[in-house]
């Protein structure tokens, strides 16, 4: 059932810049590098890692994934899985109830940096490996700085919210935007989602 104020159960179509029946792709609010978009499934699926088995939903991610990196410079790949970030308290707390969804950035990996906040870390070549070992872990954090190389983070050592923001915005000089709802830029994410869009006509045009 959609939630009231879930940016993905009723996304700014405004923002959106790709989607087809599984997923869909809008710049993200609080942009904080060049290009930054949230990734999500229509149906209410808990994590990439639950909707591993369902039908073209990775194949999907990958696709839209690479579509929108620019110049062949992959996009960082985040995502918090199984998280529980909607809260019925009236907080409104980052409510966007349980959709899957990564965020991509345009960012130098955060790896390295992100290990500190986790007791234990695997890597994997392939989405497809990483969503099989994350299967039995609740929650995981992934960080992929490419579609060959995907870290996925457990044992969660008092983690901050939007961690993974955090360590982008400190990367790229943009440290106190991380908190997308106090600083959403909304003008700016609409301006990106428009040159998104000209962008990936002029790519089918070709």
């Amino acid at each position: 059932m959609p939630i009231k104020n879930c940016f993905l159960c009723q996304p700014d179509r405004e923002l959106i810049v790709w989607e087809n029946e599984h997923l869909v792709a809008m710049v993200g609010l609080g942009p904080i590098t060049q290009n930054y978009f949230v990734v999500g499934t229509k149906d209410h699926i808990r994590s990439f890692s639950d909707a591993k088995n369902e039908e073209n939903i990775l194949p999907s991610l990958a696709k839209v994934r690479k579509i929108l990196s620019n110049n062949d410079q992959h996009l960082l790949m985040t995502e918090n899985g199984r998280v529980p970030v909607c809260r019925t308290d009236g907080t409104n707390h980052e409510e966007h109830c349980f959709h899957a969804h990564v965020l991509l950035f345009d960012s130098p990996d955060i790896g390295s940096i992100a290990s500190s906040y986790f007791g234990e870390k695997r890597t994997f070549q392939s989405l497809s490996a990483a969503y099989d070992y994350s299967a039995a872990l609740e929650p995981y954090h992934l960080v992929s700085s490419s579609p060959a190389d995907y870290t996925v983070f457990s044992q969660p050592l008092n983690v901050p919210r939007q961690l993974f923001r955090s360590l982008v915005a400190h990367l790229v000089g943009e440290e106190g935007s991380e908190d997308w709802q106090k600083h959403p830029q909304i003008l700016r994410a609409k301006k990106m989602a428009n040159q998104t869009r000209r962008r990936l006509g002029e790519s089918d045009a070709r």
